[in-house]
């Protein structure tokens, strides 16, 4: 699943086209924009739990 969002978003933005995307790094970037945007740390956490 990640591979096949990883190469549509590839078509639409060339630069991601060399870079690595897993699961990992889509969460770590998710929650580095959430907090860039000034969303309570502690909501990040929670969401970011494994089930």
């Amino acid at each position: 699943m990640v591979t096949r969002h990883a190469k549509t978003l590839a078509e639409r933005m060339p630069s991601v086209r060399d870079k690595r995307v897993s699961p990992h790094t889509i969460r770590h970037t998710t929650a580095t924009h959430l907090l860039q945007n000034k969303t309570a740390y502690g909501s990040i956490v929670r969401m970011r739990q494994y089930n």
